[in-house]
């Protein structure tokens, strides 16, 4: 949808480059605010400066945001600095809203609407902040896999054998522990979905107040699904819009092997609510349906772990022939080289130090999309990645206390502060005049 009106609230001003002139050409900021890494530099925003004054007026603007399990903290934080500059609502600022596990929750969140029909925003992203505080703890509430199965192996394997000998029973009982761990799903996806359900209610995915498109992976054909506001114009893919929001972000973020694969159907069972069980007994039963339904697993799981290159390719009536603004947002990238030890690790080791399998695999296939973006779109300078460093201590994915949260937080505010006048640029071109969506009802 094209957009015409002006903004309903002026940007927060924050020095010389948040100008109120908004037919000047943005200005590069001082070079110490742009920070490189000599190998490969992740935060992709410096012809965000260089673009000419009637760049963006008749954009079509696209925000994609990666998984990242409990980490979807950080681009939560970002998004809420965004709304917070710009006065206004993420489904105002963008046409299309899309992500991957944590970030289809995030996206499903941004876009769903009070109620069915209603243009007002269930949630601001400064609301999403506070959920996400308690929703790690609520979701990953068995354990992470470090705590339960890594490091009390680690624990047992570093005892000397008289230790062993003396305290048997002890250590059978971490091994079964471990085994009952490793041949079952981490975590509970009906009790993701239930959580789910209890913010976004019954919506549907057309009921989104802005395109809206989050991503699995089908079991049955072992191919990326596209689960939309509107049908996919990626070929292979089905028509989702009457599915249910909650839906669509548990499938999405039903993370193997954390969780069980996630059947999604067209008419689940409705209302969705717990039995009645005796207090203290938390149970999360299979919900059926009917209907068409489809076993689908987080879209990282099917290499779409950073959604940008679907994202953009994405054609719609509102977006065809258009150029295109693309805002990807990640959950963290670890710039601590892996150990020189790795040459004599085996898969004990692998699958512990961090999880650095996990992180090569999944920050492989976030840089490999981010690279081939940066050569695609390089000539209409429309497309920009953030992607903040985080330390080794917040590698795995299903650590969700309060602590780690809070550390999440810390790593989102520390990217705000080092890329201050980058973040006032972007809102500026968000917010420019003639392309911006009318404002939402209040």
């Amino acid at each position: 949808m094209m957009r015409k009106n002006q903004r309903s609230r002026p940007i927060r001003k924050r020095g010389p480059n948040n100008r109120a002139d908004r037919n000047s050409p943005l200005k590069r900021p001082d070079s110490k605010h742009v920070k490189k890494n000599p190998v490969f530099n992740r935060n992709f925003s410096e012809k965000l400066f260089d673009l000419p004054a009637e760049f963006g007026h008749h954009a079509f603007r696209i925000l994609s945001i990666d998984g990242g399990g409990a980490r979807g903290m950080i681009p939560a934080v970002i998004l809420k600095e965004i709304e917070n500059r710009s006065g206004m609502h993420s489904s105002e600022l963008f046409d299309r809203i899309c992500g991957t596990s944590t970030g289809a929750i995030l996206s499903c969140g941004l876009a769903a609407p009070k109620s069915a029909g209603k243009p007002r925003p269930r949630f601001s992203a400064e609301e999403i902040v506070e959920i996400y505080r308690t929703l790690g703890e609520e979701i990953f509430s068995r354990g992470s896999f470090n705590e339960t199965v890594l490091e009390p192996m680690e624990e047992l394997l570093d005892r000397k054998v008289s230790w062993i000998a003396t305290h048997a029973q002890k250590a059978l009982d971490t091994v079964t522990n471990a085994w009952e761990r490793l041949n079952s799903p981490l975590q509970n996806v009906y009790k993701l979905a239930y959580v789910l359900h209890d913010y976004l209610g019954d919506l549907k995915m057309e009921d989104a107040l802005t395109e809206l498109f989050v991503y699995a992976y089908d079991l049955g054909s072992r191919t990326p699904e596209v689960i939309g506001s509107q049908e996919s114009s990626i070929p292979g893919t089905r028509d989702y819009k009457d599915f249910r929001m909650y839906q669509a972000a548990t499938a999405s973020s039903a993370a193997a092997p954390f969780f069980a694969p996630y059947t999604i159907y067209k008419d689940p069972l409705d209302p969705l609510k717990l039995p009645n069980l005796p207090p203290g007994i938390n149970a999360y039963p299979e919900v059926g349906g009917s209907g068409d339904h489809y076993q689908l697993v987080d879209g990282g799981n099917g290499g779409l772990g950073n959604p940008a290159l679907f994202a953009t390719i994405e054609e719609t009536a509102d977006s065809l022939n258009q150029d295109k603004i693309v805002l990807s947002l990640g959950t963290g990238h670890f710039s601590e080289p892996v150990s020189p030890d790795a040459k004599k690790w085996g898969f004990v080791q692998w699958l512990g130090e961090g999880g650095e399998l996990l992180k090569s695999i999944f920050d492989g296939e976030a840089d490999v999309t981010d690279m081939a973006l940066r050569h695609l779109l390089e000539k209409n300078a429309t497309y920009f990645r953030w992607q903040p460093s985080i330390p080794k201590s917040l590698a795995f994915l299903d650590e969700g206390s309060r602590q780690d949260m809070d550390a999440l937080e810390d790593v989102a505010q520390t990217f705000i502060a080092e890329h201050d006048e980058e973040i006032d640029m972007m809102v500026e071109l968000l917010t420019r005049p003639k392309f911006i969506r009318k404002p939402i009802a209040s």
